[in-house]
């Protein structure tokens, strides 16, 4: 894959940090547009602790039938205590990718609220580590090996779940 490949795969997670640690999703119908290639504030840049695992996730997405236009810093960064996020913007929606370190694995537990959902990582270790967010949308999680994919689009889940 072209190392400017690396620059082309995704648009942060559409959410945004409201106070509180609230997540508030944006519905987005069609996929969002990739930031200009100068935008170093949006793009993974090599300094961001997902650059070097970026290529080898869009390289995974393509081989399952996803066209991967960018890769983005993501919003979603420091969920469940995870700072290894990517957004890779595919020709059928955002992606983020949460990458577990090596020799760890993660419980996601969802509750319904009244304003939306709380979802809980319970991550592997000694002691267990418990991380909590609440938004006002589903948000789906579906785990590939050390990878954790994050969407709100259920056709989007559906797609990435068969993929997977």
């Amino acid at each position: 894959m072209p190392d400017r490949c690396l620059f082309l795969t995704a648009l942060a997670l559409t959410l945004a940090v409201a106070n509180g640690g609230d997540y508030r999703a944006q519905t987005a119908s069609a996929p969002t547009p990739c930031p200009a290639s100068n935008d170093t504030l949006s793009l993974l840049q090599p300094q961001d602790s997902a650059y070097s695992t970026a290529p080898k996730i869009a390289a995974y997405l393509q081989q399952h039938g996803f066209s991967v236009h960018c890769i983005t810093r993501s919003t979603s960064l420091g969920t469940a205590g995870l700072w290894n996020v990517a957004g890779f913007q595919t020709d059928r929606g955002t992606i983020t990718v949460l990458v577990l370190p090596r020799g760890e694995d993660v419980l996601v537990s969802e509750q319904r609220t009244g304003s939306g959902y709380r979802y809980t990582f319970t991550r592997s270790g000694a002691p267990p580590r418990h991380y909590v967010v609440n938004v006002n949308g589903k948000v789906y999680y579906l785990k590939h090996g050390q990878w954790i994919f994050e969407v709100w689009d259920p056709k989007l889940a559906a797609a990435l779940r068969a993929a997977l």
